[in-house]
């Protein structure tokens, strides 16, 4: 509320982009273990299959973006948090340093789900 403007029906509409991105990466997950359990080859139909998928998931994760960028952009709001982070540099300093933190967790936890899967087990094996 001290930075961006947005209603409750922007904020639900936000909210909404974000588990249609969630929700379809679930269902790609999904769709990439079945074809994985089905058959250890790969196949044409296992891979339009992952890639239809795969395909969902970034149209979806495109519409999250451009709905966020129509809403959330908010030159005003840019310019009070320039301006904050200006005058309030240790909360910016910690900010960045949440930032890699979060994408080292990312990085460490996506790389351990890797391995786990059966397409990489199988090539393990070989």
């Amino acid at each position: 509320a001290d930075f961006f403007e947005i209603t409750r029906t922007q904020f639900a509409i936000i909210f909404l982009a974000n588990a249609l991105v969630v929700s379809l990466e679930l269902v790609n997950t999904a769709v990439e273990r079945t074809v994985d359990l089905a058959s250890t080859e790969w196949t044409d139909n296992g891979r339009a299959a992952k890639d239809t998928a795969a395909g969902a998931v970034l149209v979806s994760a495109i519409f999250a973006v451009l709905t966020g960028i129509m809403i959330m952009w908010q030159p005003k709001a840019f310019s009070a948090l320039y301006v904050y982070f200006k005058e309030h540099i240790l909360y910016f300093v910690l900010f960045l340093l949440s930032l890699v933190v979060a994408l080292f967790l990312y990085l460490k936890v996506f790389r351990k789900l890797e391995k786990n899967l059966p397409t990489e087990r199988i090539r393990r094996k070989k």
